[in-house]
């Protein structure tokens, strides 16, 4: 296995995720989190493309669950390998005003926005 460092994107799309996955393509083996693999699959195929090597995990980095089981494959994919970076990209937003926000989509929010870096951060490191 290669001991090439990681980057790790959390929330990639076809906006800032994959801009930031291509610049990091450059010098790091790239990991994308998506809730989604209609997000994840474009952005390793952009990467590829351009000579980089790119694994994608569906995540959803609100859930502790979900988080622990991304970190588990990529420390088995990547064993030895040093994280570079780590960029958290993913992000949610209410589509109501503030005071006609339901109490479950703050929670909702608040959970992606709030409790993701203590989370990654206590199941890789």
């Amino acid at each position: 296995m290669s001991t090439k460092p990681l980057a790790i994107i959390a929330g990639v799309g076809a906006g800032t995720g994959l801009s930031i996955a291509r610049r990091f393509a450059r010098g790091y083996n790239v990991i994308v989190l998506s809730r989604s693999s209609a997000s994840i699959d474009p952005v390793i195929s952009a990467v590829e493309a351009s000579g980089g090597t790119a694994y994608g995990i569906s995540t959803d980095v609100s859930s502790e669950a979900s988080v622990t089981a991304a970190f588990n494959a990529i420390k088995a994919k990547y064993p030895g390998s040093p994280t570079a970076a780590a960029v958290f990209n993913a992000g949610s937003f209410g589509r109501a005003p503030f005071l006609e926000t339901a109490l479950e989509d703050w929670e909702r929010i608040s959970a992606i926005q709030g409790c993701v870096e203590l989370r990654r951060s206590c199941t890789f490191f």
